[in-house]
């Protein structure tokens, strides 16, 4: 049947994960139909007695027979999409950015009705707004899924509910379910009708579009008006048709790419495999799939995953279609590097993750000196086969040729990675023998500034000297290439965690952003500001915006999951803080931040069992000294504090006035806050609703404090 609008191929288009829809069962004797079916059933009975005409309904009720989840998409649905009305059907399962119905129908359904004809938010002949995706919610949800949601939609979610709750209970509601027994005090009869007439307003305006100028016609023959509606309508449906078809089938008329090639530009860069008969080349290696990945990833149309989720495949035989799946990627470009003395020979190959063909290959043989040129071939490879809409490959723009310079930070970037005090150290040292062959090599600069940042920020070395030192090198890496996105980067962070500027520190860091929009660190360091200045849903924004790009990336885990301690939401915070050690079972702070949920949580030999198991001794002891105390251990508790504040005083003063605070303690708690914010230490930036300063929130001194700071109050 039809649509009642020509040039589209269905009223309605319903979404929904096919679990939701399995038959329920009673005692081994099969039972009524699947959740889904009962509701379109239901649905269509209803539109039968609100809508005259009659209203077509897509939904593939075998999925057995139909899309299924592991299919590519299928060309037909692209006719399918073609619908008025689109409705999801949210579930626990359904705000899944790898399912199918996720990807090819609600992300690509908003994506084709922003850009179609109507547009997808729609006035109303009573003047308000309705969009055309018109949700139906069925449980609730958690708070990811719907950030998830109100990300893609841009707009808060407004569903119809059927849900079902009691204490414990979180289930669908049924046409047999009473509302007095319901929490939610909803019936299913009701809701129905919600959804019917919600749908009969939004066809009856596209039917009629409400325009700003309406000519009046009370004095026109009723031949003429029936005449004139007919022309309107005619001249409305061949515009429609006109568009809907240019869309669909002449895509290049339009700015945008339809949602399934959009999907498919996508790539990680797997760290290229050292075939050298000298395993201290690695880095050489890891050099070049990084260079090819700073490449990729400006290119606005590319999603090119950032290089920590890449990396940490390295040295693992997994399937390429498990690492596409993991990374969210369609494409993945892998190789291998064998350098000797000036030679280097290099094999790269793109790959599809769905099922792990080839789609290119290619062998190289080069000259040291020429591995910028290399570096661009690759790819401009990848460009040509993923048919990107670009005029000239990416280019490398180095401040120096120098391949000494580019092998020397290769090396220092190698051991930079490894991120504890030692390799650190190691770095710099890379970066200086760079810098003193070529002293106006911007990289260089940028490599540096971001060296003595990490060590501050780590407490490597003194803080107040090493944010200067990295200030400098910031700003001299920015004076000799304002296009370095990692010079502002790093200046941002001087003046975020060392200046206590927030209003510069975010234009700082938006600029970075704006040369790197897919730098994933940036993004994050973003959700930290946001996070420190209070502002909950934009600081979850920029941290899921973050793992989009790096999905794997440890400490965005930890800025999540901080920022979950901080707004109370503990089960999640738990979650996140167990997905890093999952990652990464010795990463630091990890356990800590775990028992500091559980305190949080009233679980303090939880806590303590964390606190045991943290391997970076600073907090190991920090979260000792909190458990002994929620435990009511004082004696343990106060030789802990004791001795804590005898080895980390002049390190460590917001740690020791968070014990104190935790504790009770407000005078020493104040005392040492003013000590920190004298010492400008860096973990003031988390002073704001800091979940272990509870104690001081109703202490006029907070506020004051909160003001010094100059945050918000």
């Amino acid at each position: 049947m039809p649509s009642i609008l020509s040039g589209f191929e269905y009223d309605i288009f319903i979404s929904y994960r096919h679990n939701d829809n399995l038959p329920t069962y009673d005692f081994g004797r099969p039972g009524r139909s699947g959740w889904v079916t009962e509701f379109v059933k239901s649905l269509q009975e209803e539109l039968a007695s609100t809508i005259k005409d009659p209203v077509s309904v897509y939904f593939d009720s075998n999925p057995h027979d139909g899309l299924l989840e592991t299919h590519n998409v299928d060309k037909s649905l692209e006719g399918k999409l073609k619908c008025l009305i689109f409705i999801p059907i949210i579930s626990q399962t359904y705000c899944d950015t790898k399912s199918f119905a996720w990807r090819h129908e609600f992300v690509a359904f908003n994506k084709i009705a922003k850009e179609g004809l109507f547009g997808r938010d729609i006035k109303l002949n009573d003047g308000n707004v309705a969009s055309r995706i018109l949700p139906v919610k069925i449980h609730e949800l958690d708070t990811d899924d719907k950030a998830l949601l109100e990300n893609e939609l841009m707009s808060a979610l407004r569903a119809v509910d059927f849900i079902y709750k009691e204490p414990g209970v979180n289930r669908p509601l049924k046409p047999t379910d009473n509302k007095n027994d319901n929490q939610n005090r909803t019936d299913y009869r009701n809701q129905v009708n919600k959804i019917a007439n919600a749908i009969k307003e939004i066809i009856t305006s596209l039917k009629n579009p409400v325009t700003q100028l309406i000519q009046p016609t009370r004095n026109l023959h009723p031949a003429a008006k029936s005449l004139r509606t007919r022309r309107t309508l005619i001249a409305i449906s061949f515009l429609l048709l006109l568009g809907i078809t240019g869309y669909f089938f002449y895509p290049a008329l339009f700015s945008s790419a339809k949602e399934d090639e959009v999907l498919d530009k996508s790539i990680a860069v797997l760290p290229f495999v050292n075939m050298s008969n000298d395993p201290d080349q690695e880095y050489f290696s890891d050099g070049l799939s990084e260079e090819l990945l700073n490449l990729l990833s400006k290119i606005p149309e590319l999603k090119v995953i950032g290089r920590t989720s890449s990396f940490s495949f390295k040295g693992k035989d997994e399937d390429l279609r498990i690492i596409g799946e993991k990374l969210g990627v369609a494409h993945i470009l892998e190789g291998s590097v064998q350098k000797e003395g000036n030679k280097i020979r290099v094999t790269a190959q793109l790959i599809k993750a769905a099922d792990g063909s080839r789609l290119w290959s290619e062998r190289y043989e080069r000259d040291l000196e020429g591995i910028f040129k290399l570096q661009d071939e690759i790819a401009g490879a990848v460009v040509k086969q993923l048919k990107l809409r670009l005029l000239t490959a990416p280019s490398n723009t180095h401040s120096s040729t120098n391949i000494e310079v580019h092998n020397l930070i290769l090396q220092g970037n190698y051991f930079f990675d490894k991120l504890d005090k030692e390799n650190v150290a190691r770095a710099l040292d890379f970066y200086f023998q760079a810098l003193a062959i070529d002293s106006l090599d911007a990289r260089v600069w940028g490599v540096i500034a971001r060296t003595y940042s990490r060590q501050s920020w780590q407490n490597y070395i003194e803080q107040n000297q090493g944010y200067e030192k990295a200030r400098k090198a910031a700003e001299k890496a920015i004076a000799l290439d304002d296009n370095l996105a990692e010079g502002y980067s790093v200046l941002a962070s001087v003046k975020y965690y060392h200046d206590f500027d927030w209003d510069g520190a975010e234009a700082t860091y938006q600029m970075a952003l704006s040369l790197e929009p897919g730098n994933a660190e940036v993004l994050r360091s973003l959700g930290d500001l946001a996070s420190t200045l209070g502002h909950s849903e934009e600081s979850i924004k920029f941290i899921k915006q973050s793992q989009t790009i790096d999905p794997l990336k440890v400490i965005t885990y930890l800025s999540k999951g901080n920022h979950q301690l901080y707004t109370n939401h503990l089960e999640e915070a738990i979650v996140s803080f167990k997905k890093i050690l999952e990652l990464n079972p010795q990463f630091q702070r990890a356990h800590m931040y775990l028992g500091n949920a559980y305190l949080l949580q009233g679980d303090p030999e939880m806590a303590l069992a964390e606190m045991q198991q943290e391997n970076m001794e600073v907090f190991r002891r920090f979260g000792l000294a909190l458990a002994y105390h929620a435990l009511g251990r004082k004696k343990e508790a106060d030789e802990a504090l004791t001795t804590y504040v005898t080895i980390y005083q002049n390190d460590w003063a917001y740690l020791i006035a968070e014990i104190y605070a935790f504790r009770g303690e407000r005078d020493k708690a104040f005392e040492w806050l003013e000590k920190a914010y004298i010492r400008k230490d860096t973990w003031l930036v988390w002073l704001k609703g800091d979940p272990l300063l509870r104690n001081l929130e109703s202490d006029p001194r907070h506020v004051a404090f909160l003001k010094k700071m100059k945050l918000p109050v």
